[in-house]
């Protein structure tokens, strides 16, 4: 198929803006994730993203190849419909050029088939344990896959036109194009692309069905679907055919029951009467009367919201030579919905007709009451005020690009400027980390390297039920470790990747954390981690010291297999386990004790003093240091003590600190040192890493954070 786009010439400055809000966030995840130079790989990432939680790719790996003739940016294996996804990204930082040629299309996609075509014939020449490496050996086995469908990401704006499908011998191909009217319109206006239609008049004629209940805003019947259909349905649509929850259920759980396969190849007469059925729903159906009752004959935005593993079952049945599927029936409850209710309503039948079975409510995003939480905080807990000189926030991002859109919609620099200060761009998070950092903490490396979507909805299976009491109390308490693992996985990511390069970056971020929390004598504090907003220097060395012997273990207990597919194995994590690394211990064992009542407020802000600050270092140490900034010679200052940190010469650092105003957002406390040596006043976030740590520390201690 062409490229899903529907150009309206009055959508053309909304294109303009949200082009450059794309900008903005591709540019913003390459900097987070430490790929600035590579910033084509984090619009992939993006974009696939979107893909994966939509049900239009599987659990995916970015990995980039050029050469003449032959490129690649990301692959994935839908073992189910047997279908190998490719996708080759165009990108420019730029975004100068707004529209892509049909010319432009055929040569991406030719690049692509040559990729396919060159791994099919073994004619690709590549390290064992380069990025591409699975994909070269995925894509020469062609026994894992019957077709395969090529996908174009672009930032720009396609024709409307259909692309021929590349000749590959042995395969039949589809392409699709996904531009940037399709994102927007997917991500921006929230519309479902490309409602899935089914026509059932090749079908008898149409499926007979039984009225059960009719209501103007809601029509429930009953009917039998042939199970050869409902395959074929599944085959063609493959995960989009299935509502989200329950598509994230599956594919988190995996593959076809086994209790249904033998039924289907020893007794498929006894199917209907052993299996529950599928529960669906639609937005309309066209619906015709015989002398015989009702008969279904199309059915227009239609979702399986309960029978998702019945139905990839059957998908995988179909293709099993000793399954016949001419004999099975499914009972279906097909629910009908209204435009204006099925937002409402649908996700309510899903979560109602699971409930009947195992999958539980914390498979589906009804535990979205935690998610509302986590938002609620990220929008009220500031980071205290020590560790940055002033107060920060994290940014939750429950939507893709909500970020980009909170901080470019007013239009003002200065309030952009402002939100950025609130929130930093390195400290934003979505429900995909949050599980990423959660299942880290818990010890459970091969879930997080099955990607975001699985790991997510393992996440939510674990999920603790919150106390009877003080359930504020717990929320707020579970963001603050949420940030600390947070910050513990981002700055692990950045090491790994300035150590030992990006190669199985995730891999092995995930398996050297998940090692040193298991190996570790205490482990991290994850209230000193919170109150300083980093991690300390020996933990970085433990990761550099682990890092490199758990990249060589993972390949080395791959013994020749796909080293992505082993590492989602928890066969890899218990090898791993047992493997002795040597690092030195890292966990400091810090008391941090309440604020104390002489220097802090009863409503926990610096009591403040009278002093300036050259007024107020005279006072503690004989000598005025003048600061050139007017907030120096606000009479405000007080010495807050002697850090014991080493300043210049044999002088030790002292600290001091001032209320300061928020110009958004509530006041802050503004903490310096002053080294008298060498008369410099200097802000405790702009020191040196390893001094700024100490100094931070000692606030804490002191009972000086906010």
């Amino acid at each position: 198929m062409g490229p899903e786009t529907g150009i309206e010439a009055t959508g053309a400055v909304g294109r303009k803006s949200f082009l450059q809000q794309l900008l903005v966030e591709v540019l913003d995840h390459a900097e987070i994730e430490g790929q600035e130079a590579f910033v084509e790989d984090a619009f992939t990432d993006l974009i696939l993203d979107d893909l994966e939680s939509e049900g239009r790719w599987p659990d995916y790996q970015v990995s980039h190849y050029s050469a003449r003739g032959a490129a690649v940016s990301a692959w994935a294996i839908d073992p189910t419909l047997r279908r190998l996804f490719l996708a080759i990204s165009d990108f420019d930082r730029s975004g100068a050029t707004e529209t892509i040629t049909r010319t432009e299309i055929d040569a991406l996609f030719r690049r692509l088939a040559g990729f396919l075509k060159r791994s099919r014939d073994g004619r690709i020449e590549i390290e064992d344990h380069h990025p591409v490496a699975d994909l070269v050996d995925a894509a020469g086995d062609t026994e894992r896959y019957d077709d395969v469908t090529l996908y174009l990401l672009t930032h720009r704006t396609a024709p409307e036109y259909i692309p021929e499908s590349p000749a590959v011998a042995g395969v039949t191909i589809q392409t699709r194009v996904w531009d940037l009217e399709t994102i927007r319109r997917s991500r921006v206006s929230g519309e479902r692309l490309e409602p899935i239609a089914i026509d059932f008049t090749a079908d008898n004629g149409g499926l007979p069905c039984l009225a059960a209940d009719r209501h103007d805003e809601v029509q429930t019947y009953l009917a039998y679907i042939p199970g050869q259909r409902l395959a074929e349905i599944y085959l063609e649509h493959g995960g989009r055919l299935l509502e989200r929850n329950v598509r994230a259920f599956l594919s988190a759980r995996g593959k076809i029951n086994r209790g249904i396969r033998d039924t289907l190849r020893t007794e498929p007469e006894r199917f209907l009467p052993y299996n529950n059925g599928i529960t669906a729903t639609a937005e309309s159906i066209r619906l015709i009367r015989t002398d015989h009752g009702d008969v279904i004959e199309y059915v227009h935005d239609f979702q399986i919201v309960n029978g998702g593993q019945t139905t990839a079952s059957l998908a995988v049945a179909a293709r099993d030579v000793e399954c016949d599927l001419n004999d099975v029936s499914v009972q279906m409850k097909l629910v009908v919905v209204g435009p204006e209710l099925i937002d409402e309503l649908v996700p309510n039948i899903s979560r109602y007709a699971n409930r009947q079975n195992n999958v539980q409510e914390s498979d589906l995003s009804a535990n979205n009451d935690y998610l509302r939480r986590m938002d609620e905080s990220s929008r009220t807990e500031w980071t205290p005020a020590a560790a940055h000189g002033r107060p920060t926030k994290w940014y939750f991002e429950r939507a893709r690009g909500s970020y980009t859109v909170d901080q470019t919609s007013s239009g003002k620099a200065s309030v952009q400027k402002r939100f950025l200060a609130e929130y930093p761009k390195d400290q934003k998070f979505g429900k995909n980390e949050i599980a990423l950092y959660e299942n880290t903490w818990s010890r459970l490396p091969h879930l997080v390297c099955r990607g975001g979507q699985k790991n997510f909805v393992e996440f939510m299976e674990r999920l603790p039920e919150p106390p009877e009491t003080d359930v504020d109390g717990w929320h707020r308490q579970r963001f603050r470790d949420l940030v600390s693992k947070a910050i513990i996985f981002k700055t692990a990511d950045s090491t790994v990747r300035k150590v030992f390069g990006g190669t199985y970056k995730r891999q092995v971020v995930a398996y050297t954390l998940c090692y040193l929390f298991e190996r570790s004598e205490h482990g991290p504090d994850l209230g000193l981690i919170w109150r300083t907003q980093q991690i300390s220097d020996a933990f970085i060395d433990a990761i550099s010291q682990v890092g490199e012997g758990v990249k060589g273990a993972i390949i080395e207990t791959a013994d020749g297999r796909n080293i992505t597919e082993w590492t989602k194995q928890e066969a890899c994590w218990s090898a791993l386990r047992k493997i002795e690394f040597s690092f030195d211990e890292f966990a400091r064992e810090v008391s941090l004790p309440a604020p104390s009542p002489a220097k802090v407020s009863a409503h926990g802000s610096l009591v403040p003093g009278n002093l300036s600050l050259a007024d107020a270092s005279r006072a503690a140490q004989g000598t005025a240091v003048e600061g050139r900034y007017r907030r120096y010679r606000r009479r405000r200052w007080r010495h807050l003590g002697d850090t014991g940190v080493s300043g210049s010469g044999r002088q030790t650092l002292h600290a001091y600190a001032a209320p300061m105003p928020g110009s958004d957002g509530p006041d802050y406390i503004f903490n310096v040192v002053v080294d008298i040596a060498s008369q410099s006043i200097t802000p405790v976030d702009e020191l040196e890493p390893a001094q700024r740590a100490e100094v931070v520390i000692w606030l804490a201690e002191s009972g000086f954070s906010s």
